[in-house]
């Protein structure tokens, strides 16, 4: 970044990790559960819904795949490597 370019460097001080499951591992995790999210994921692996209420019903059911310790490391982990 240069002196003149006025971007200021972005810091994230709040972030719920539930939201920030993306398709491929939600449907890892799905899997590891056998849940069925395939209502929620198009062919081309994102995301699908149609206004706000849509969007919180694919919130609760992505939330439902962090179940256990090794299901919360790995998101984690994912979160932590697309920050990077």
């Amino acid at each position: 970044m240069s002196a003149g370019s006025g971007l200021l460097p972005k810091a994230e001080l709040h972030c719920h990790l539930d939201g920030s499951v993306g398709p491929a591992l939600a449907r890892k995790l799905a899997a590891r559960h056998g849940l069925d999210l395939s209502a929620l994921i198009d062919a081309d692996g994102k995301y699908i819904w149609q206004g706000f209420q849509e969007f919180l019903l694919a919130y609760d059911r992505v939330s439902e795949t962090i179940r256990t310790p090794e299901d919360q490391h790995d998101v984690a982990l994912d979160y932590l490597r697309g920050a990077a």
